[in-house]
């Protein structure tokens, strides 16, 4: 949900760039439930509570339970850190505004495209193996009509896992261009 409040950012002029990973919002049809797949994260890092790092070890050893529980959101499980892995659990279990900003992003789409300046550089950022939103879902008629769009090969929902440095080098790329474009 990021990228999307990214965006939104970006389309009130509070934005001298963007980087926008996997954004929601973009796609032809807006979502109209929950995420299994996020409640059922949210739920298993409230009911594992502290025991949440160990779990998570396991999780990150075991190929059934990785495919099960993070499947969708790193494409290369032997690189990913399982104290990564930990950290994000932990953070999923004390998001307060979790299933208020979830709930936020149903029954709508990015719709301010036209609103981005022109000279705010945006990049839009899909992994080829992102299953929650597949880059065949998304719409780039949605996005700034200047957005660069890159789909990065061997990748899933969560670019800076997969392709860590790639991920700097566009948010930096980005970044770059707009401070050259403010100066």
């Amino acid at each position: 949900m990021g990228g999307w409040i990214g965006l939104e950012i970006a389309a009130n002029g509070w934005a001298s760039s963007l980087t926008a990973l996997c954004p929601a919002g973009l796609e032809f049809d807006p979502w109209v439930s929950r995420s299994d797949i996020l409640v059922l994260r949210r739920r298993m890092s409230q009911v594992l509570g502290p025991l949440m790092p160990p779990a998570t070890e396991l999780v990150g050893k075991t190929p059934v339970l990785r495919s099960l529980l993070i499947g969708d959101a790193t494409a290369n499980f032997s690189t990913l850190d399982t104290q990564v892995l930990a950290d994000a659990a932990t953070a999923m279990r004390q998001a307060r505004g979790f299933y208020a900003s979830h709930d936020g992003m149903l029954h709508a789409l990015f719709d301010r495209a036209l609103e981005v300046p022109h000279d705010v550089p945006v990049s839009i950022v899909w992994g080829t193996q992102d299953e929650l939103l597949p880059p065949e879902r998304q719409r780039r008629v949605a996005g700034p009509p200047h957005a660069q769009w890159i789909v990065l090969d061997q990748c899933a929902h969560v670019p800076m896992w997969d392709q860590p440095r790639r991920t700097v080098e566009i948010i930096s790329n980005a970044a770059e261009a707009g401070i050259n474009s403010a100066a």
